[in-house]
């Protein structure tokens, strides 16, 4: 029988943090300076979240081990979190200009874990319309 948001992996969780599948919208932009091409403001999606990292996808291509500094946006949240992470894994997605990105938090603040904590159990599961990065 499949669960609606069951794990789809069946081996043994290896995360130190319990994650949920939510969806949120990602604002990101360089802090490592790896990615000299590309100054501006990337924006993607989020597809899970626990209290050490996310999953997001995007079309932007980056390179293992770089620092990004993220606002992530979800509709259950009163604002944004506020957040520096590192890649700690990447790969092409089956769809065609898509990448898949694994990546752990660096600098997280108390108050942002807290909301990050709220997000992870929250119930609801939406992606907001308005933004201030």
């Amino acid at each position: 029988m499949n669960l609606p948001g069951a794990n789809r992996y069946s081996g043994q969780e290896k995360r130190e943090f319990p994650r949920a599948d939510k969806t949120f919208l990602v604002v990101c932009k360089d802090a490592s300076g790896t990615v000299a091409t590309i100054p501006h403001f990337i924006y993607a999606y989020g597809k899970n979240i626990s209290k050490g990292g996310i999953f997001f996808e995007s079309v932007e291509k980056f390179s293992l081990h770089t620092s990004l500094e993220f606002n992530l946006y979800a509709a259950t949240l009163p604002e944004s979190i506020k957040v520096t992470g590192r890649i700690i894994w990447t790969k092409p997605a089956q769809e065609k200009g898509l990448y898949y990105y694994g990546v752990s938090f660096c600098d997280l603040s108390s108050h942002d874990m807290l909301l990050v904590e709220q997000l992870v159990g929250a119930e609801i599961d939406a992606t907001p319309s308005g933004f201030n990065f």
